[in-house]
C-alpha cells in the first residue's frame, strides 16, 4: 500500500517493494526550495535485513521492474 503526504516544501511517499526474498517498507522524504525544486531526498528501508536488497539488485536490472 502507499501513499502520499505533501506540504508546500516538503512531501513525504510511502510504498511497498519486492525485491528477491525481501518485501520492502521504504518511506521517501523530500524537501523542496522556493522554486519548486528538490533540495533533499532521504529514503528509509524495511526491515533492516533488506537494506541492501536495492542495490544488489539494480546491478541485475530487475529492480526496474519491481515496484510499477
Amino acid at each position: 500500500m502507499g501513499g502520499l503526504i505533501a506540504g508546500s516544501r516538503d512531501a513525504a511517499l510511502k510504498f511497498s517493494a519486492n525485491i528477491g526474498k525481501w518485501q520492502l517498507e521504504v518511506i521517501g522524504l523530500i524537501k523542496f526550495d522556493e522554486a519548486g525544486e528538490m533540495t533533499e531526498f532521504e529514503v528509509m528501508i524495511r526491515p533492516i535485513k533488506a537494506l541492501q536488497a536495492p542495490g544488489d539488485e539494480m546491478g541485475t536490472g530487475s529492480a526496474r521492474n519491481c515496484c510499477g
